[in-house]
Formats: structure tokens, C-alpha cells, sequence
């Protein structure tokens, strides 16, 4: 009887044996390809507070980088502190703000009735992989 069980097991081996060969052989004729990893979302780096004089133009360049080399698309979001009634947003919040965004960077030309400050949301996406977002508020002093 133990014979007869080695025997057996023997033919399992062989069995498994040949299976993995015709897997090899099989798996040889085809190319394997990998999906690629996901990718990964833009970096922004941290804009800090600052000031801007009213009626003078303040600049600030938006560092960012793709880390898989991905075209970036920059949005700028404008939060108006001076609202007559903090409680109440505005349907367009700060119209009046001069602001004009170009490619990396911004423009802000404060008016008056943007002092004392005015908070900006910086969005950066590869419209792939997800976003970036750094915010900053600019205080704003008379002249």
C-alpha cells in the first residue's frame, strides 16, 4: 500500500511539473506589461502672508512642479474679508479686487475698500491626478 501511494504522488509531481513548463512556455510568447503607477498630484510650495499699499501692484509668483512632468493648470479663488457683514458671503465675492493671473504668477492691485485684508486660494492641478492648494492673505495699507 505505501507503494502504491508514492507512486501517485510521484504522477502529481510530474503533473505539476508539466503545467508549470506549458506555463512557461506560454507566458515566454507573450509580452509582459506592467501597468504604469498612478500618478501623483502637483506640488505647490507655501505662500506667506504679506502686504500690499493700495493702489500699488503686488506680484507673487506661484511655485509649482509636477512630479511626473504633467502641464499644470493654476486657479486663483478670492476670498473678500471686508465684507460689510462678515456672516454674509457675497454672490461674486470682492468684484472690485484688480487682479489679473498669468500662467505662474498673479497680480493684485489692492483699492481702498480692500483694506484691512484679503484672502487668496492658489489651485494647482495636473487635471489628472488631483490638486495642490496653498492659501495666503495680503493686508492691505492706505497709502
Amino acid at each position: 500500500m505505501g507503494l502504491r501511494n508514492r507512486g501517485n504522488e510521484g504522477m502529481r509531481v510530474v503533473s505539476i511539473v508539466a503545467f508549470l513548463l506549458v506555463l512557461a512556455l506560454a507566458c515566454s510568447r507573450h509580452e509582459c506589461t506592467c501597468p504604469a503607477p498612478a500618478g501623483r498630484p502637483p506640488v505647490i510650495d507655501l505662500i506667506r502672508d504679506t502686504t500690499a499699499v493700495v493702489g500699488d501692484t503686488l506680484r507673487i509668483p506661484i511655485e509649482a512642479h509636477d512630479p511626473d512632468g504633467d502641464q499644470l493648470h493654476f486657479e486663483l479663488r478670492m476670498t473678500c474679508l471686508t465684507s460689510p457683514d462678515p456672516h454674509k458671503v457675497p454672490k461674486d465675492p470682492c468684484p472690485h479686487a484688480g487682479i489679473r493671473t498669468a500662467g505662474p504668477s498673479f497680480w493684485f492691485c489692492p483699492l481702498t475698500r480692500d483694506i484691512p485684508a484679503q484672502q487668496f486660494t492658489i489651485l494647482v492641478s495636473d487635471w489628472q491626478d488631483g490638486f495642490a492648494m496653498t492659501r495666503f492673505a495680503v493686508t492691505v495699507v492706505p497709502r
